[in-house]
């Protein structure tokens, strides 16, 4: 009996024990699936995300498309879109720069397009789109270089690595060179041409050919063809193609199919794509087409297809239908469809429905259901509202309603504020709300202050803050001021001090004064001088010099002259010129000789000339004798040559 006990003890034992393993399974089961559950609503996050970000590329919203691929690669770290939104974050800030037309605004953000660049070569070397980044890398730097920051020609060389230092002379003498060839290419061309061509540095013979590829002479073409074919450097190749694209011309072309048929460099390959595309011959899309059927390689293809979709020629939105029914790789076909959504004919839109009804690939019918939320062929909006009212299914709907913002019509606003209100799905809501916060209708400031003020969500208030600073009521503009004021979020700040700027209300004015006399954060002061720019008026303008004359901060002085720089009157070059002698911070002189640079008078140019006569250091008198050297001033052009023949 007593035995029995303790059978029964040991089995209840077993049984208790047997009840506790099979509770810890059951939880790290339940983990396990939280966990693949919590991957994969982060991957679809991810796409999401990226499918957003890239509709701003192809709509060219380049501040939005910013906003959208830095905050994808800050949040998505793991996830396999990486890599390619630090091409595109590096892309959009290099275009968005273009349409800036605050030099010091322009240079910034080009030298902060430099730096997801840098971390998509040096960390994702192996990555499909580290090419790409270099050949952006080096236009960028291509374009500082030009504007006589010549710190970037690292990158023109295609390295990051640090350089033996230059000869200071012979250093001098290029830039001398590069001024000379706006002023006379006949004489700066032989001797151009002798370094390009004997050279043994790869490093002098970019540098030389950057410098040519300004030339229009006939005898500049036959030796892109011989670099881009014989160099054995495979950069000076790459620089060649580019040269030849940008030149489009029938030689230009025939020399670029010849390259592409010969050569089994896959770089030189995708640069001989790009500069394929540029030209506006049939040949050239006829070969784009051929690359897109034929060739074995799928990079070459989805490169061909890309550049086909920014083709404007009759009879290409035939072709590019053609293709997708024709092909059977997802990924191609997507390609296609980011293509064929660029333009507005009607077939387009139909076919995009059509896509976006009937795929059976669930990525291809989200990706033709944004595109379709761009087509303004009517009707459109009624049918992504209908597939919207139809599915239950949550990451359609997400997509439908990024569709379903793109609209411009009246009733795309009143579908999104129903969704807001009215979603059972937070998640769905809140898409909904960011989709809203980007429009502007009568009464919706209200509603997005409101939201503002209710939501603590960061990411939320500041898609917000964009909203209400694109909307004319005045109420915007009092909301704006009291973010910029009073929010504890230092981004925040900054966001609703530039859409504050955005609005050239006098009150305004007087609003990011009292901003930049009651602020003591260096960050913060800078973006109001940015605003003070953006206002265009003469109480800012009179402030800016204020602060020039006055600052005690080195860094916010800098940042006053570069802004101030791009005014073109006597009393600022007068202002630079004081300032620049008195001073002895290298990087004010740095900025001062940039902002007179790019001010074209001859009072500017001779201003220049007399205080590189009195510079000493020879890397600030070369920079200098760039700027001079854009000019056609006789007492310039005589300066230059004074140099050269030294």
């Amino acid at each position: 009996m007593k035995h029995m006990k303790w059978i029964s003890v040991i089995l209840a034992f077993f049984l208790i024990f047997s009840g506790v393993l099979f509770a810890q399974q059951e939880e790290k089961s339940q983990e396990t699936r939280e966990k693949a559950r919590q991957t994969r609503k982060a991957e679809r996050e991810a796409r999401e995300a990226y499918q957003r970000a890239k509709r701003f590329v192809y709509s060219k919203e380049w501040e939005e498309a910013i906003e959208a691929f830095r905050a994808l690669a800050e949040v998505y770290k793991t996830s396999e879109y990486f890599d390619e939104s630090l091409y595109w974050l590096g892309y959009s800030m290099f275009k968005h720069s273009a349409d800036l037309e605050n030099l010091e605004l322009q240079l910034k953000l080009q030298q902060e397009a430099l730096e997801p660049l840098n971390s998509l070569i040096e960390t994702y070397a192996r990555s499909a789109w580290a090419d790409d980044a270099m050949r952006l890398r080096i236009e960028l730097a291509k374009e500082l270089y030009e504007k006589g920051l010549h710190e970037y020609k690292r990158y023109i060389n295609g390295s990051v690595r640090a350089e033996k230092e230059e000869d200071p002379e012979l250093e001098l003498k290029l830039v001398a060179l590069n001024a000379l060839m706006t002023m006379d290419q006949d004489e700066a061309f032989p001797i151009l041409l002798k370094i390009v061509k004997e050279d043994e540095s790869p490093k002098m013979r970019e540098r030389a050919l950057m410098i040519l590829s300004r030339s229009k002479k006939p005898e500049a073409l036959p030796l892109f063809i011989e670099l881009a074919t014989k160099d054995s450097d495979e950069r000076v190749q790459e620089m060649a193609v580019i040269f030849l694209g940008q030149r489009k011309d029938k030689e230009s072309l025939d020399a670029l199919l010849s390259i592409y048929d010969k050569t089994s460099n896959k770089k030189i390959k995708k640069s001989v794509i790009i500069s394929i595309s540029q030209s506006t011959s049939k040949r050239a899309q006829d070969k784009l087409l051929d690359i897109i059927k034929n060739d074995k390689d799928n990079e070459m293809r989805e490169r061909a297809i890309t550049m086909l979709g920014v083709r404007k020629r009759e009879g290409l939105t035939d072709v590019l239908l053609k293709l997708y029914d024709e092909l059977d790789d997802p990924e191609l076909k997507n390609r296609l469809i980011l293509a064929i959504g660029q333009s507005k004919d009607p077939m387009v839109a139909d076919k995009l429905f059509e896509i976006a009804k009937n795929e059976k690939n669930k990525e291809l019918r989200e990706r033709a259901i944004i595109m379709l939320g761009l087509s303004a062929k009517e009707g459109m909006l009624d049918k992504l509202i209908l597939l919207y009212d139809s599915t239950t299914d949550l990451e359609l709907k997400d997509r439908l309603i990024v569709g379903i913002g793109q609209s411009e019509d009246p009733k795309a606003t009143d579908k999104l504020f129903d969704i807001a209100l009215n979603e059972t799905n937070p998640e769905i809501s809140k898409r909904a709300i960011t989709m809203l916060s980007v429009r502007e209708r009568e009464g919706a400031i209200d509603k997005l202050i409101n939201l503002y003020n209710r939501t603590t969500d960061a990411e939320l208030k500041e898609r917000l803050i964009m909203g209400i600073g694109q909307n004319r009521d005045p109420k915007a503009s009092d909301k704006l001021y009291e973010i910029a004021k009073n929010e504890k979020n230092k981004e925040l700040r900054e966001r609703a001090i530039t859409m504050l700027s955005m609005n050239r209300s006098t009150d305004n004015v007087d609003r990011l004064i009292e901003l930049y006399d009651s602020i003591t954060d260096k960050e913060l002061k800078e973006r109001v001088l940015i605003g003070f720019y953006n206002l265009k008026d003469k109480k800012a303008r009179d402030k800016l010099v204020d602060i020039v004359k006055n600052e005690k901060d080195a860094e916010i002085k800098v940042r006053a002259v570069m802004i101030l720089g791009n005014e073109r009157t006597e009393e600022t070059i007068d202002l630079f010129a004081d300032l620049y002698e008195k001073t002895t911070e290298v990087e004010l002189k740095e900025r001062i000789i940039l902002a007179l640079g790019m001010n074209k008078s001859d009072q500017a140019v001779e201003k220049m000339i007399e205080l590189a006569r009195k510079e000493k250091d020879v890397k600030l008198k070369g920079r200098m004798v760039f700027y001079i050297g854009q000019s056609k001033n006789e007492k310039a052009i005589q300066f230059i040559k004074e140099i050269i023949e030294k």
